[in-house]
């Protein structure tokens, strides 16, 4: 072992313990614990180092080697990428993987967050990323006031005894002859620790890399099923990969223990090498025609190839009960028909089914008349709703399970055709909300009823669209809707655009951008990517084709119910604009427009129902009770004559320019 000192943040210097291999395959950036330093790695640093992996501990400011340099937030990342470019220098081409130990793996993680790019992947041992263990209250207090006077008082650290670290006899005794472990922290270090806290909460971001957690069984420090979900939400399947291992009848302080094979574990994962998925992140954008999108559908299927011989697929339009397609509420049917016949040529054995959101015997066949696509592919409809499946949502924090056609569940393959389209209560209606077709029979109504909020509804579409997510979509985006949609009158002829992927997240982030909506307020989106099932932010995304922002578009009158902020902004935005927005909002029906049809009273999901049918002035039309209603819009979206609408007179006077 070599002490180097290197520049660190702000030109200040600091040291590291290297272990140095001949002819290293990689670099390895090690970040300590709250109590220890590089010493406690040391044994599996030198195994690292014979087995051809260069390692640099880097301890912390304020402990081990840099224990007399004042601790920062910020200095602590400057120190870390410091290390890593000294790492990547000394070692020119070899890839750079970080590892750390308990506190060491916050750091890691806000590094990679702060700096992405610079690592290969994250090796992390007994991570705190959340811990059974904190101070007293009284001593967060001495901390939340250290900024005052720094460094302030020195308090006891929250591990409270030795017995919590480790029970083997051999890396007992190195902890309690150890004359670098601390046991008193400056109170300003523990006030830097609940800043990186908050950054870490604060942070949206996911992880393009490979995570590996290696547990103790009888750890009594970290909180492992919580630290677990939170790794889990940092690398995304999509993105990277978490990786758990657990070994036996051990504690804390893994790197202490010599009867496991932490090192040879560590540089088995080092060397592993996965191809990466070169279509995963892609999004292609075609500019395209109602009477030329035959090539803009060759095209798509051309870039995301698939086996589609002999395979049974399901194409999933979306379709709305009793709407013209000269309405643009629903897929085109010339689209529809230019995927089933590429489909057919390719040798698929293909049908195409959707359940509309109208109930009722006959009416599924008279949806896909009305859209135009049972004369455009009349061979292949099929009505997927009378065959379903009771299928478990474990996930779901509202629904246990949901009634869904058996026609998703038997497909080898799922091509999505959604609209671009908004939605007053999702905000967006597009590709993850088109798998909302898959649930049959009265369980849309009754998911509306058990989320009557934005974020539980979002909640329940992307618990049905993990089920079974789409393998292709393609978005029909020739003619799109603006304003406040699924079934609105505000249309957009000037978009003119197919945009196809195999991730159905990926095309309502392109989407949401195109329409110049602020994606971390799409719930649906943020839903979606915390779950691992694609991304939210364009940085994710690799785009193929331009990618137009829409003049001008406008958004649904809802999208401004959204809060921005956070404490009293946040507060101050929901009493005062939310009720201002909300003073006189009904759902009025347009009597003379009316066909008495009753599908707004059949959909409306609360019981009792907030729409009855009443004769008045001799017509049988629907009556609303506002104080029963949830503003789940179903009513506007099933309504084949476009009668009803919202009316926020109030509001939207005062705040027309939010809408």
């Amino acid at each position: 072992m070599d002490i180097l000192p290197i520049p660190g943040g702000g030109g200040t210097r600091i040291r590291l313990a290297v272990w140095a291999a001949p002819s290293p395959a990689a670099s390895l950036v090690y970040l300590n614990g709250l109590e220890s330093h590089h010493g406690w790695f040391a044994g599996p640093a030198a195994q690292l180092a014979r087995l051809g992996i260069s390692v640099y501990a880097l301890d912390r400011r304020g402990s081990g080697l840099n224990a007399e340099i004042a601790a920062d937030l910020r200095s602590w990342l400057d120190d870390i990428e410091s290390a890593v470019r000294f790492a990547g220098q000394e070692n020119s081409g070899a890839p750079i993987h970080v590892a750390a130990l308990c506190l060491g793996a916050k750091l890691a993680v806000a590094f990679c967050v702060r700096s992405p790019g610079f690592v290969r992947s994250l090796l992390l041992v007994s991570p705190g990323l959340a811990t059974k263990t904190d101070l007293r209250r009284s001593q967060k207090i001495i901390a939340g006031t250290a900024f005052l006077r720094r460094p302030g008082p020195a308090l006891p650290s929250p591990i409270s005894n030795l017995g919590m670290f480790t029970s083997h006899p051999v890396a007992r005794a190195f902890i309690e002859s150890d004359p670098m472990r601390r046991t008193r922290i400056p109170a300003a270090e523990f006030l830097e620790i609940r800043r990186l806290d908050r950054m870490l909460a604060r942070g949206r971001k996911t992880l393009d890399l490979s995570i590996h957690a290696f547990f103790a069984e009888e750890d009594l420090i970290v909180d492992k099923a919580e630290t677990t979900r939170r790794l889990r939400s940092l690398a995304p399947s999509h993105r990277g990969t978490v990786e758990v291992k657990t070994y036996p009848r051990t504690s804390h302080a893994l790197t202490l223990d010599p009867g496991i094979p932490l090192a040879e574990d560590m540089a088995e994962r080092i060397a592993e090498r996965r191809a990466p998925d070169k279509n995963r992140h892609r999004v292609l954008i075609l500019e395209a025609a109602y009477e030329t999108v035959e090539a803009a559908v060759e095209k798509a299927l051309d870039a995301f190839p698939r086996e589609w011989k002999n395979k049974k697929v399901l194409v999933k339009p979306n379709v709305i009960g009793g709407v013209a397609p000269d309405r643009h509420c629903t897929t085109h049917p010339t689209l529809v028909r230019a995927v089933v016949e590429a489909l057919v040529r390719r040798g698929a054995e293909v049908i195409v089914g959707d359940n509309p959101g109208r109930l009722g015997y006959g009416l599924n066949e008279a949806s896909f008349k009305a859209s135009g696509i049972l004369e455009a592919v009349p061979a292949h409809y099929k009505n997927i709703g009378l065959e379903r499946a009771e299928v478990p949502l474990p996930r779901s924090r509202l629904l246990t399970s949901v009634s869904m056609s058996k026609a998703v569940l038997a497909a080898d393959l799922v091509v999505s055709l959604p609209k671009f389209k908004t939605h007053q209560l999702t905000q967006i209606s597009g590709a993850i909300k088109n798998s909302f077709g898959f649930v049959a029979g009265g369980d849309k109504p009754k998911a509306h009823r058990l989320a009557p909020t934005p974020k539980a509804f979002a909640e329940v579409l992307v618990d049905v669209f993990a089920v079974r997510p789409p393998d292709l979509v393609i978005m029909d985006a020739v003619v799109g809707m603006e304003g406040n949609g699924p079934t609105g009158k505000d249309l957009r002829p000037d978009i003119g655009r197919i945009i196809a992927s195999e991730n159905a997240v990926d095309v309502d982030t392109v989407m949401a951008e195109m329409m110049g909506l602020d994606r971390a307020r799409v719930l649906l989106l943020q839903e979606a990517y915390g779950r691992g099932l694609g991304e939210a932010d364009l940085a994710g995304i690799s785009l193929d084709g331009d990618l137009p922002k829409i003049p001008e578009f406008k958004k649904p009158s809802t999208f401004s119910l959204q809060p921005r902020n956070r404490g009293f902004i946040f507060v101050a935005h929901r009493i005062v604009y939310g009720w201002l927005v909300g003073v006189g909002a009904r759902m009025t029906v347009d009597r003379s427009a009316c066909t008495s049809c009753r599908s707004c009273c059949d959909i409306c999901p609360p019981r009792p129902k907030a729409i009855t049918m009443k004769v008045r002035r001799g017509k049988l039309a629907p009556e609303f009770d506002p104080k029963k209603c949830i503003h789940c819009y179903c009513c506007m979206e099933v309504c084949p004559a476009q009668a009803i609408e919202k009316r926020t007179p109030l509001g939207k006077w005062l705040f027309k320019k939010q809408f």
